[in-house]
């Protein structure tokens, strides 16, 4: 994944979008173990640190600016970007996925590798495609994804943000 391919998937994701939805979760998260979630789609942790892992690896200095927010963006949403892009001619399968993992010497790539990889060419397929863009904008501008803290909040168009408000609360001291 080329800086270039990764900068026109979250390029195409801000374009797409007439404003971003503030859909951040209010939801507490009692479970650690997830990233974040979507329409009955859990994204672990685990699944995050080993698609950035992998996707670093294997893209080197091209992938420099994927991080955790980026693979939950493309993690949760991937279901969607996939199909829209098999629907406007832009599939990009789980076994060109793991073709291209080969090629750049990763072995066994995790799923959730796959699926990223997948949704961020699925993306930048889609750049090309009106109808594509359209479908996307629309899922995109309704997503409702609720997000750990640890990572960030739901961004809408921009996907997950970072915070700077801190995600564990220190323990408050009242004096008497």
């Amino acid at each position: 994944m080329s800086t270039s391919r990764r900068a026109v998937g979250i390029a195409a994701l801000a374009v797409i979008a007439t404003g971003v939805s503030g859909c951040g979760s209010s939801q507490l998260f009692h479970d650690s173990n997830t990233a974040a979630s979507y329409q009955g789609t859990s994204v672990s942790v685990q699944q995050v640190q080993d698609a950035v892992t992998q996707i670093k690896q294997a893209f080197g200095s091209g992938a420099a600016d994927f991080n955790s927010r980026t693979a939950i963006t493309y993690l949760v949403l991937g279901k969607d970007l996939q199909r829209i892009a098999a629907e406007n001619g832009a599939p990009f399968s789980a076994d060109q996925a793991r073709q291209e993992f080969a090629r750049r010497k990763v072995a066994n790539p995790s799923s959730a590798a796959i699926d990223a990889l997948r949704s961020n060419v699925a993306l930048t397929n889609l750049s090309n495609s009106q109808a594509g863009i359209a479908e996307v904008s629309k899922v995109v501008n309704a997503a409702k994804v609720d997000v750990n803290p640890r990572f960030g909040r739901w961004g809408g168009a921009n996907g997950v943000l970072a915070t700077a408000e801190p995600w564990i609360a220190g323990k408050s001291t009242s004096k008497s």
